[in-house]
């Protein structure tokens, strides 16, 4: 669209451009944000956590020891292993899961919204500094045709006062 603009188009598309790298350059250095899309990481990560509790869960233990008799004649020793292979099965726990996975997910929804919020805040501070900025770039511009202007009626004063035309 800005392309079809002609001249005009190519300055407004280039200034977009250059302002669309600032933004793209504060979102990836500014550390409150990468917190916050850290957050909503590890609250989708925690989703994933608290479906895997509903699965069954087989684990193994194992234990190896040793014991010493000592009697007056000799000392003995009897040497135990042991291993465990479990397994865990949870069970109905009155949905009690399916409320924890969908408050884990309502809680990475909010850290994802908040991630965006301030995706935006960075976007619109970007875009309010650029304007900011371009008001005060025309301020000086503007600052300085003043001056030029009011030198030049004060050097036209000046000479029709000399020249006896004007008067003070």
């Amino acid at each position: 669209a800005w392309r079809d603009m002609g001249e005009r188009g190519a300055a407004v598309a280039t200034v977009v451009g250059s302002v669309e790298r600032l933004v793209a350059g504060a979102l990836a250095v500014r550390p409150d944000l990468a917190a916050a899309r850290v957050e909503g990481e590890k609250a989708r990560i925690h989703v994933d956590a608290v479906r895997g509790e509903a699965w069954p869960v087989l684990s193994l233990s194992g234990a190896a020891g040793r014991r010493s008799f000592r009697t007056v004649a000799d000392t003995t020793h009897a040497d135990t292993w042991s291993a465990g292979l479990f397994l865990t099965l949870p069970l109905f726990t009155g949905f009690a899961h399916t409320y924890d996975v969908k408050q884990a997910q309502a809680d990475a929804g909010a850290a994802e919204a908040r991630a965006r919020s301030l995706e935006q805040r960075v976007d619109l501070e970007v875009w309010t500094a650029y304007y900011a900025l371009q008001t005060a770039s025309q301020r000086v511009r503007t600052s300085h045709d003043l001056l030029a202007s009011a030198t030049e009626s004060e050097e036209v004063a000046l000479a029709r006062y000399r020249e006896g035309v004007g008067t003070l």
